[in-house]
């Protein structure tokens, strides 16, 4: 609850799905697991099974391809390979054949579909790569969906007669892509994770979302006024004046009738007393350059080009460099920086298929986690993706503003055989005369190693940037997969790492960004200002509220928190220092976003 207001209303709480706020009416549907007939059928029943079947098969892969259509091919082209993905798991002759099997042993048609799904959903989630086990919600997805064909049932009734705020039990993606969205406020749902593909395709929309909200079918009825923070995992039911208040205030909120808030025109971010601040967008697909642009963004400080690889495909060099031109020209004249694909840990490619296969041969059974063969490590073993990517990459420069990053370097020989690929590429495209551009090289510094390298890399790399989840993961021992635990973005040894990289690249007069949640963090991020940073890549619906935080404080207020920071010996300190110096200049602004502290 905000410090200082009066009660709120019966809060529920789960997992961060998309970033936003929505207020409106609840349309609950419940969309729990379809009973499956335990129905044994005699010979002369198997080929009316089997058609019954494939007639199901055929019906959802009609509907997806009609969702599909839908979908504009430039602005949601990233949406439609969600849906060529679901398509591919439908014409996998292994599924198909598994339920047409235990048709023949003599179950029913659900039975056996049921059987083969389970199947293959236990073996992915006793994989030990986080994002493949993630991608068993999706199979249960389609076998619901198919099950619904076999028993005529549609979607379970997902019908908006006005604007509302779903609450499900779970959602697959593709249902979502399916729903009107000038009428969904928002999204609840009981099951799902914030990786799942539901949370990305929301976050991508820019539907505020909160998943595995536990309960939420038992606590709200259809047509209870409810309020959402995807931010924060929340959800209010019947909430008070005084919390409508306050959220109407959000600049990211989507509700039911026009609220007071309107976007004020793009201005350069600057401190109170006018130091310019530089804040640059996070972004996933291509599309989402748009909403970077909307939100303020100056530039794009990290794309994150692995989602071009996680359903399995391997981008041939033509349509990435169709990918990259058409970014960087919608971003111009601001600039583009790609991260080479950052695969490896909980980033690995779903299905059976040619790359998943190849990082499979070199990670091994013991290698699917956070440390090892990762990052720029592992690219390096799939050398022809990532000469593939940067001859894309130089190429695109040719006609767009494009620096390239490299993900996890730690030592400085690391970064040598990068520079050493980089060359050697571009003696192929001279040798090749394709037209290209040399680009600035950049290093993302994500653990300890790379901060005490620091001074080194920075003699031998154009830019740096710091990745501050993976930092706090691998200085800290923190998880950040599996921690039911706050991330430990306040400890004073994580801000000392820091402070020195920031002292090191300001005597070399050398360009240095953060990106990462800590960059974004309501006591974290003036303390950043105050350590010397200046370059700031967050998400996009990020990009306001850390205008908004920057635009209350001078930078002498900064420095003095910062320095206020390293002085302390735990979080717990830094915290209360932090808030008891910055609560004076931005407590309303917190208060406003209903942030407790």
């Amino acid at each position: 609850m905000t410090q200082g207001a009066p009660p709120s209303s019966l809060r529920l709480f789960g997992s961060p799905g998309a970033s936003g706020m929505a207020f409106g009416p609840a349309l609950v549907i419940e969309q729990r697991s379809l009973p499956i007939p335990h129905r044994q059928i005699a010979a002369d029943e198997v080929a009316a099974e089997v058609n019954r079947l494939q007639r199901a098969f055929l019906k959802v892969k009609s509907e997806l391809e009609s969702i599909r259509e839908s979908l504009d091919p430039q602005s949601e082209a990233e949406h439609r390979l969600l849906i060529d993905a679901h398509l591919w798991m439908l014409k996998d002759e292994l599924f198909f054949e598994a339920s047409l099997q235990k048709i023949r042993s003599g179950k029913c048609a659900e039975w056996a579909l049921r059987e083969a799904g389970d199947a293959i959903i236990e073996r992915i989630r006793q994989a030990s790569s986080f994002y493949l086990r993630e991608r068993a919600q999706d199979i249960e997805h389609l076998v619901l969906e198919i099950v619904r064909a076999l028993r005529e049932s549609g979607c379970d009734g997902v019908e908006f007669e006005k604007a509302a705020i779903l609450v499900t039990t779970d959602l697959s993606a593709t249902q979502l892509l399916a729903l009107p969205r000038h009428l969904l406020l928002g999204i609840v749902t009981e099951e799902g994770t914030s990786v799942g593909h539901l949370a990305i395709v929301a976050r991508a929309l820019r539907i505020p979302a909160v998943v595995g909200v536990k309960g939420a079918l038992q606590h709200i009825a259809n047509g209870t006024p409810i309020l959402i923070d995807g931010r924060k995992g929340e959800v209010i039911l019947s909430p008070t004046e005084y919390e409508e208040g306050c959220v109407h205030e959000h600049p990211a909120i989507r509700s039911h009738s026009p609220g007071p808030f309107s976007k004020a025109p793009f201005l350069p971010t600057t401190t109170r007393d006018g130091h310019p601040i530089s804040i640059a967008a996070n972004i996933e697909f291509a599309s989402e350059v748009r909403e970077a642009i909307a939100e303020g963004a100056e530039g794009v400080g990290l794309f994150r080009t692995e989602f071009l690889y996680l359903e399995g495909s391997e981008p041939d060099e033509e349509h990435l460099v169709g990918t990259f031109i058409e970014a960087g020209s919608l971003l111009a004249p601001k600039c583009l920086i790609l991260r080479t694909f950052d695969l490896g840990g909980d980033k690995l490619p779903s299905g059976d298929n040619h790359l998943a296969k190849r990082i499979s041969s070199i990670l091994g059974t013991r290698c699917r986690h956070a440390l090892g063969m990762r990052g720029t490590r592992l690219a390096m073993r799939l050398r022809d993706l990532l000469e593939t990517q940067v001859r894309a990459a130089l190429r695109a420069a040719a006609e767009v503003d494009i620096r390239l990053m490299f993900p996890m370097i730690s030592t400085l020989d690391e970064w040598r055989e990068v520079k050493r690929l980089v060359d050697h590429v571009l003696d192929a495209l001279q040798q090749d005369r394709v037209p290209h551009r040399k680009v600035p090289l950049g290093a993302m510094i994500e653990t300890p190693a790379g901060i005490w390298m620091a001074p080194e890399l920075s003699d031998e790399c154009d830019f740096l940037s710091l990745g501050t989840n993976d930092l706090t993961q691998y200085a800290l021992a923190w998880d950040r997969h599996y921690s039911s635990t706050e991330p430990p973005f306040l400890e004073p040894s994580l801000l000392r790492m820091i402070a020195h990289v920031a002292q090191v690249v300001a005597r070399k007069g050398q360009a240095l960004c953060i990106c990462g949640d800590l960059a974004f963090h309501p006591l974290a991020a003036p303390l950043l200002v105050g350590l010397g940073l200046r370059s700031f890549s967050v998400p996009p619906s990020e990009i306001h509220f850390l205008r908004a935080t920057i635009a209350r404080l001078s930078l002498s207020e900064c420095e003095k928190a910062a320095q206020s920071a390293l002085s302390c010996t735990t979080q717990s300190e830094v915290k209360q220092r932090a808030l008891q110096a910055l609560k004076p200049m931005l407590g309303g602004l917190w208060e406003s976003m209903g942030l407790v502290l």
